[in-house]
């Protein structure tokens, strides 16, 4: 029977630094989470100072809110005709294909309809992400911090 050097620490010593992989990631995580809270006081505090030297009310913040609501459902719906659309040329170049026709000009007008698409899908999350501060905005004048 052979024994080589260090045979014997091969399954200890992975599990020792699978150990201390995972610690490290929880570590870190931990670092993260924290920066990301300062982070967000930070945006608050700035937010805050953004409200108050506009001088809007909380009937203004109500106001924007409707009408980022009226935006998203617009661009919902731009989406879901684009859909529909995009489903009844995929038919259709199913029965082209069936028949044997050039199927180039349709499969442009899909990507034409992808490419939209995708502008309203960023379009929209520009405005959850803007509905998503106002919310914020909201609450601060619904409860506003004591530090301030």
């Amino acid at each position: 029977m052979v024994f080589y050097a260090g045979m014997n620490d091969g399954p200890k010593s992975g599990k020792n630094n699978s150990l201390r992989s995972e610690w490290s990631i929880l570590v870190q995580s931990f670092v993260e989470d924290d920066q990301l809270a300062e982070n967000a006081a930070d945006k608050t505090h700035k937010l805050i100072g953004q409200l108050k030297s506009q001088g809007l009310t909380f009937e203004d913040l109500k106001a924007y809110a409707k009408n980022l609501s009226v935006e998203r459902k617009n661009i919902n719906n731009q989406i879901e005709h684009i859909k529909k659309a995009i489903e009844s040329k995929q038919q259709t170049i199913e029965n082209l294909i069936l028949v044997k026709s050039d199927t180039s000009e349709i499969l442009a007008e899909i990507e034409e309809l992808n490419h939209l698409g995708e502008q309203l899908s960023k379009k929209m999350n520009q405005v959850d992400r803007k509905a998503k501060t106002l919310r914020l905005a909201e609450t601060l004048f619904l409860n506003p911090p004591e530090e301030l």
